[in-house]
């Protein structure tokens, strides 16, 4: 039965080879943890379907896989003011076109969402690689231990959460100093070539979300047509990776304990974007109650006493927030405005790169309740980067990369 679903996936289920991708560099990552030790470098990519037919439990945990994504369409249809606008744009406007319009909107959700899944995979070794306690003579006395009784109580100036030497060692690693673009490459550089490749590899687009791609932009390595591509997938993982991690504006997903947790029957191991380390989410059986019930998310536990990974490796995400808002590191585009989040930074790396296009000096402004980011994490149109292009009432996070070069290239 499994074999005929794999043959039959790459046509019937939404985005299968991006999730057979993700499913399997999802597994590397796992097993390496479960034996104390950090997925290989280089990553072993690619890893769809092409490479190596899937096997019947690589079957089995693409339909777990394409469960939790259910669970998240749930949610964000019930949830979001453009889930409920996406639903209506598709299932009530549109009646005659609704089959394939739904079909092209799920494939390109999905695909955004497994290449999230996929990212947080593939750099997990570089960012939990900074925190190993081996080998490193210069490691502060007691670096980021017991981070579990800091966080309980965070505001003890006698023992805070992240000290002055901590925050120095951090600095070294590129992965904590977000605009070191110039020590980037080996952090993000064989990702990024495997999603060139992959948008290279893919049907086009629509020509209206084709024509998102701005006119002044000039691409980098590639021709223009491919980098049309490139950038609606880029524009839509972002989208998909600022949703799962509940960036202002999203709805929340995810719970992190809750006493009715009998509720949720099916699970699904995934290492996210932004965590860099293994999950267990947690789901209901039906998909349809998820905006009700969302979803239980726990890390998985450290088994190993002899292992690579630092006891304090499942708060990465903490460690990275307060790298951002403590650290000092300006936005070196814009120096009044905060740099782009961590997560995102990849996002930052593919865009410089192979698009011509960084994220624009105020993408990120605070205090602005139109802030560009804001209006496209929330607003009722957003849903069309998934079928019909850009819409015209939000503003693009993006600008090009003029005046590159004029500023010191990292912060220290």
């Amino acid at each position: 039965m499994y074999a005929v679903l794999g043959r039959c996936g790459r046509r019937d289920i939404p985005a299968f080879n991006e999730a057979i991708i993700a499913v399997r560099a999802t597994k590397i990552v796992v097993e390496h943890f479960q034996k104390g030790q950090f997925p290989p470098t280089p990553f072993p990519l690619p890893l769809g379907v092409n490479a190596q037919e899937p096997s019947s439990d690589e079957v089995q945990q693409v339909l777990d896989w394409e469960h939790l994504i259910r669970c998240i369409e749930d949610i964000c249809f019930h949830n979001t003011e453009w889930g409920r606008q996406c639903h209506y744009l598709i299932y009530e406007a549109n009646s005659a076109k609704r089959p394939s319009k739904w079909f092209t909107w799920r494939q390109n959700f999905r695909r955004s969402m497994y290449q999230s899944f996929m990212m947080g995979a593939v750099l997990c070794r570089a960012y939990q690689e900074s925190l190993a306690p081996s080998n490193k003579d210069d490691l502060p006395e007691h670096f980021l231990e017991n981070f579990d009784k800091r966080l309980e109580d965070p505001h003890n100036p006698e023992n805070p959460l992240m000290t002055s030497d901590e925050m120095a060692y951090l600095l070294k690693y590129p992965v904590f100093n977000f605009e070191a673009y110039d020590d980037q490459h080996p952090i993000y550089g064989q990702l990024a070539d495997f999603l060139r490749q992959q948008a290279e590899n893919h049907q086009p687009f629509e020509s209206e979300i084709l024509d998102m791609y701005p006119e002044d932009a000039t691409p980098d390595q590639i021709d223009r047509d491919h980098a049309k591509v490139l950038y609606a997938e880029i524009v839509q993982c972002l989208f998909s990776s600022m949703t799962l991690l509940e960036f202002e504006g999203a709805p929340k997903i995810f719970k992190e304990e809750d006493e009715k947790a009998e509720k949720l029957s099916r699970e699904v191991t995934i290492v996210p974007l932004g965590l860099f380390y293994p999950e267990r989410f947690t789901m209901p059986a039906n998909p349809r109650t998820a905006h009700k019930a969302l979803l239980l998310k726990q890390p998985l536990s450290q088994k190993k006493k002899c292992t690579t990974w630092h006891p304090s490796s499942q708060f990465m995400n903490i460690f990275l927030e307060i790298m951002y808002s403590s650290s000092g590191q300006p936005n070196h585009y814009g120096e009044e405005y905060p740099t782009p989040p961590p997560p995102l930074q990849v996002f930052q790396y593919v865009s410089r790169t192979f698009l011509g296009l960084r994220f624009s000096d105020d993408a990120f402004e605070d205090e602005d309740v139109d802030a560009a980011h804001k209006l496209f994490m929330h607003h009722p149109l957003i849903c069309g980067i998934f079928l019909d292009g850009w819409p015209d009432l939000i503003p693009t996070l993006f600008d090009t990369l003029d005046g590159e070069g004029e500023y010191d290239a990292y912060y220290a």
